[in-house]
């Protein structure tokens, strides 16, 4: 077997399942701290820009989320990790800064990410050898539906899934451990430039309110011309000019139950209530469009935060009445729009909608 430089990789992500989204979503340069890291406008093959993190192999350190804030989350090494680095002529910038300063793996290694929130995930892994356009690596994540991925090869021009990285999708449960598995391809060279980690969103999006929702009888427009803007993903515009919208994470398994929402840019500091519905329709009720049909439950009230943001905390099967895996439910939230300012003047309007088929 070849090998650079004696390194046995090893890592550990450790993250509260308290925290949200986004501090459950890292970009992380592993190389010569040294040397130039990537900017926070660079998203890479995970299309993820944010702070990206730079940490030399064979240590430990606290990472930083796409904002920049520092969290619980912590990178730790094996004590044989050491630096290699080769300016590779055909990289430049941000993908030089990323892919040209590496920690070499000598032998069979796992990379272990423990303590994420539970939820659907995207592991982005770039293990390319800036030295040798021949080198070629297998990476495989435990219990992904992808399989194991070759990876290797010269400079594209551009990350390409197969040469400069591999990607898998993978569900966790709260507190469950991710293995990542860089595995030895015929004696050649590994090498691991990075990994981003990128938390996905569960359900489909339905009742935009940008005038194209459609439950069978035609396109229903907002109660006064309130559109938001197309493929927004956003409800009607409330009266900060914009409209509000809601993602589901976590899964949809009824026996895990750790389905939760995530409401943005709705009004801030104002209250707001997760409703469930059983069927699907579209008309127009106060400032929004109101898509879910009877029965209907109200499962949470969340009070929104000074940027108009907030969660659900509460379990959505127990709290929703789910008898069961195989049935379906739309949600939306229902928030207030105070002060007689609201854009149609009934105080009041809806997210977007979120399609949950449990299992």
């Amino acid at each position: 077997m070849q090998h650079r430089l004696l390194a046995t990789l090893t890592f550990a992500l450790s993250l509260s399942a308290a925290d949200h989204v986004t501090a459950q979503q890292f970009n992380i340069d592993i190389g010569d701290p040294s040397l130039a890291v990537p900017s926070s406008s660079y998203g890479a093959a995970a299309s993820q820009p944010g702070v990206w993190n730079a940490i030399a192999p064979g240590t430990s350190a606290q990472l930083k989320d796409l904002t920049g804030t520092l969290t619980t989350v912590s990178l730790t090494m094996g004590p044989n990790s050491v630096n290699f680095n080769f300016n590779n002529a055909l990289t430049s910038g941000d993908d030089g800064a990323l892919m040209d300063d590496i920690a070499d793996v000598i032998s069979n290694e796992s990379y272990t990410i423990t303590g994420l929130g539970a939820g659907r995930y995207s592991i982005v892994t770039y293990a390319w050898a800036p030295d040798l356009a021949t080198a070629n690596v297998n990476i495989g994540v435990v219990g992904s539906s992808e399989p194991v991925q070759l990876v290797g090869g010269a400079w594209p021009g551009s990350h390409a899934q197969g040469v400069t990285y591999a990607q898998h999708h993978v569900q966790v449960a709260a507190g469950a451990a991710v293995t990542i598995n860089i595995i030895e391809f015929a004696g050649q060279l590994m090498s691991v430039n990075g990994i981003q980690i990128k938390r996905l969103s569960v359900g489909t999006t339905f009742c935009v309110g940008d005038g194209t929702e459609d439950a069978g009888l035609g396109p229903v427009a907002c109660p006064c011309t309130n559109e938001s803007a197309v493929g927004s993903g956003q409800g009607c515009k409330h009266s900060l000019g914009y409209g509000a919208s809601l993602r589901a994470h976590g899964s949809e398994s009824v026996a895990l139950d750790d389905l939760w929402f995530e409401i943005s840019l709705a009004r801030p500091g104002q209250p707001s209530m997760l409703v469930q519905g059983a069927g699907r329709k579209a008309i127009p009720f106060k400032d929004g469009v109101f898509c879910l049909d009877n029965p209907t439950e109200r499962v949470e009230v969340v009070f929104l935060d000074g940027q108009g943001n907030g969660f659900t905390i509460g379990s959505i099967v127990t709290n929703g009445n789910i008898p069961g895996p195989g049935v379906t439910r739309y949600y939306q939230v229902w928030f207030r729009d105070p002060g007689g300012v609201s854009p149609c003047g009934t105080g009041s309007n809806f997210t977007s909608g979120v399609i949950v088929i449990y299992n």
